[in-house]
């Protein structure tokens, strides 16, 4: 007679595909924390954490947050409606955040700095340094971006995904005092490099 196969609640025999895929990204986080990785391998690792979480948010998450907004609640394979979905991913992505600073102020910033790879704040150039990236700027920068002005009575703009956005201030002019502040967008196109490398 064969043996009795035991049967167990459907729910106990999957894991929940977005959880999965945190935990999937927590162990590429691991390798940056690993100090036996390479430097710039370790500082490649916890780029790949913060590019894959941008996507995350996007697709899986944005999925999660139209079917909550929807009304719709269909459970996961493991029994999870899409707030309960949202609030366990909520918990896991602010522990990994902070385990991504962590990572970068308190471990790798302080080995790239022992291996005279640092970053300055603009303040700290000199005045040969100064003026190499003023040149940049005017080069390279200055002619891609434009300013997006925000309306009060108007919808806000649509912004490109994955891009750094600047909110900038404007003040009143000495022409129109009346005109009150301003406030405008300028969109950091892809092709400008978050980092410059100087003399």
């Amino acid at each position: 007679m064969p043996a009795k196969v035991k049967e167990f609640p459907a729910a106990t025999q999957f894991i929940n595909r977005e959880l999965s895929w945190l935990a999937f990204n927590q162990r590429v986080l691991e390798e940056a924390q690993d100090v036996h990785v390479p430097l710039m391998e370790r500082l490649k690792f916890l780029a790949i954490t913060a590019n894959n979480l941008d996507e995350f948010c996007m697709v899986r998450v944005g999925g999660l947050q139209s079917l909550k907004e929807q009304g719709r609640v269909p459970r996961d394979p493991v029994g999870l409606t899409p707030t309960q979905q949202l609030d366990q991913i909520s918990r896991a992505m602010r522990q990994m955040v902070h385990d991504q600073y962590a990572c970068y102020n308190e471990d790798l910033q302080i080995a790239l700095h022992q291996a005279r790879i640092r970053q300055y704040a603009v303040e700290r150039l000199d005045e040969e340094q100064a003026a190499y990236v003023d040149e940049r700027f005017e080069t390279l920068i200055y002619p891609v971006v434009t300013p997006m002005a925000i309306q009060p009575d108007q919808p806000f703009p649509l912004l490109p995904a994955l891009t750094i956005h600047l909110a900038v201030a404007l003040a009143p002019s000495a022409h129109e005092p009346q005109a009150g502040w301003r406030w405008a967008i300028v969109s950091m196109p892809k092709s400008v490099a978050r980092l410059i490398t100087i003399p």
